[in-house]
C-alpha cells in the first residue's frame, strides 16, 4: 500500500506537498505543509499564491478558532502528497517507487502569515487518505 511516514515533531506533522494551478504549463512546486485534522478546508499562504501566480476564483468566509468569520480569497489548485510503494526487484533487493497522490481542490488564503509552512492541509484533502498516528509517528496511506 502506498504510504507517507514521518515522525511527529513538537506536536506537528510537516511534509512537503506539490502544488500546481490546474491546466497550467507550469510544473508543480514544492511547499511545506502542516497537517491539521481539525481544519475542514485546506488553506494556502501568500507565498503559494505568488509562487504559482494563482488567480482568485472567488471569495468565501472561514470560521477560525476565534469564532469571528473572516472573508478570504479562494484558489483552485492541484495538491499532491508524496507517497511510496515498497517492492522487490528481480534479484530480491528492496525498491521504493515514489509517486504523488492528490486531487484538485479549492483552497482558501490563510488569514495570517505562518512561520514554518505554506499549506495547511485540512480534511477536504486529508479525507482521501487513511491516517494513523501512533508512537510519535504519522502514517498516511491510500
Amino acid at each position: 500500500m502506498p504510504t507517507f511516514e514521518v515522525e511527529i515533531d513538537n506536536h506537528q506533522v510537516l511534509m512537503v506537498v506539490k502544488v500546481a494551478v490546474p491546466e497550467s504549463d507550469e510544473e508543480a512546486m514544492p511547499f511545506t505543509a502542516l497537517v491539521d485534522t481539525g481544519a475542514q478546508k485546506t488553506l494556502i499562504s501568500q507565498n503559494v499564491i505568488d509562487g504559482l501566480g494563482a488567480v482568485s476564483s472567488g471569495i468565501s468566509h472561514i470560521m477560525p478558532a476565534s469564532g469571528e468569520p473572516i472573508q478570504v480569497d479562494l484558489f483552485v489548485l492541484n495538491i499532491a502528497v508524496p507517497v511510496s510503494t515498497p517492492a522487490k526487484s528481480h534479484d530480491g533487493s528492496d525498491l521504493i517507487y515514489e509517486h504523488l497522490s492528490g486531487r484538485q481542490i479549492t483552497a482558501a488564503r490563510l488569514p495570517y502569515v505562518p512561520h514554518n509552512y505554506d499549506v495547511l492541509l485540512g480534511m477536504d484533502m486529508l479525507s482521501l487518505f487513511h491516517i494513523t498516528m501512533f508512537g510519535g509517528r504519522f502514517v498516511m496511506s491510500n
